[in-house]
């Protein structure tokens, strides 16, 4: 579903993005998905539209980063990366942003 800033003007310009979905048997698997900035006419900014199944992280997926978020409660960061094949940093982003949501499921 897309989501237009409210106070946006228009469409300032487009971009494809690749988006990693999961890995599967040591291959990730990839979407494209055409990603919108729109110009805000409250503060005359350029903003990225908002993707509900995007994650924080404009590369990943909401729900594979609340799967990483998951694997952190039981096992290290540098184990999940080294699982996932993802970066130390990276790992530690999304699992920052599952427990971001955890929070507010909670409050």
């Amino acid at each position: 579903m897309r989501v237009l800033w409210k106070d946006s003007l228009s469409q300032y310009d487009k971009k494809e993005r690749r988006v990693r979905i999961y890995p599967v048997e040591m291959q990730w698997i990839y979407l494209e998905v055409e990603v919108r900035r729109v110009l805000c006419r409250k503060c005359g900014k350029v903003k990225r539209e908002k993707l509900e199944w995007l994650a924080d992280n404009p590369f990943t997926r909401s729900d594979f980063a609340c799967s990483v978020g998951r694997k952190c409660r039981t096992m290290t960061v540098k184990d999940v990366a080294k699982d996932f094949r993802l970066d130390w940093d990276t790992v530690k982003t999304l699992d920052k942003e599952y427990m971001k949501k955890q929070l507010r499921g909670i409050q």
